[in-house]
């Protein structure tokens, strides 16, 4: 595997560790963020556009962000359709408005996955807590319940709901439900249930929002 292809598995997997950490704890997004940008970084000097994208996107810096997108835009090789789509989830994951903007603006799908990063960006926006990224997704048109499936009672959390309750995230979990996400229309009872009746996650939880996903959630098991 050449030094790319284990920068671009590094930054997915750094990534995917946010979309599907166990019920049991809430995943440190500061210090995976860390973790993803000071790996990206060391091996941007030795790849191509996409690792200086996907460096500059997690350190935060526009300009180096800017030159490596416009080298990407317009084309429309898989490589480079798949690295503005990484790009776009590490802008959610982290909350970078700068590239955040930019992507959008590029028209990357607001809803895009790729084969590497298998969450939809809010998702990853709200395991971390980035409402403001969220509201500029779902202002370019991204589905609220995007990646969200019906029940299977498992560990990993699929929409943006589950995904904000996993990671230790109440007034996310609260946004979506004022900006309307609907669990009994996404099919997450079951699990939603779980996250309620899971005491070293919901302890910090607002009775409010208690009480909202329990109206949703009523016959969880």
């Amino acid at each position: 595997m050449n030094r790319s292809c284990e920068a671009r598995l590094a930054f997915a997997l750094l990534i995917a560790a946010a979309a599907s950490a166990a019920h049991a704890s809430t995943p440190d997004c500061l210090s995976m963020q860390q973790a993803a940008a000071q790996d990206a970084i060391s091996q941007a000097s030795h790849g191509d556009s996409a690792a200086r994208l996907r460096s500059a996107v997690l350190s935060r810096d526009d300009a180096a962000f800017d030159s490596a997108l416009g080298e990407l835009v317009g084309r429309t090789d898989e490589t480079s359709t798949d690295a503005l789509k990484q790009a776009l989830a590490g802008a959610a994951w982290i909350g970078n408005s700068h590239a955040l903007s930019a992507l959008l603006s590029a028209r990357v799908d607001p809803d895009a996955t790729s084969p590497l990063t298998a969450s939809p960006p809010i998702v990853l926006a709200a395991q971390c807590g980035q409402t403001e990224a969220m509201a500029a997704l779902l202002t370019k048109g991204a589905n609220i319940a995007a990646g969200s499936t019906p029940d299977h009672v498992d560990n990993v959390p699929r929409g943006a709901l589950e995904a904000a309750l996993v990671g230790g995230q109440p007034k996310t979990a609260t946004w979506l439900l004022d900006h309307g996400y609907d669990v009994c229309q996404t099919g997450e009872r079951a699990r939603i249930g779980r996250l309620l009746s899971h005491p070293g996650l919901s302890a910090a939880w607002p009775a409010s929002l208690k009480a909202r996903l329990i109206c949703q959630a009523p016959s969880a098991k």
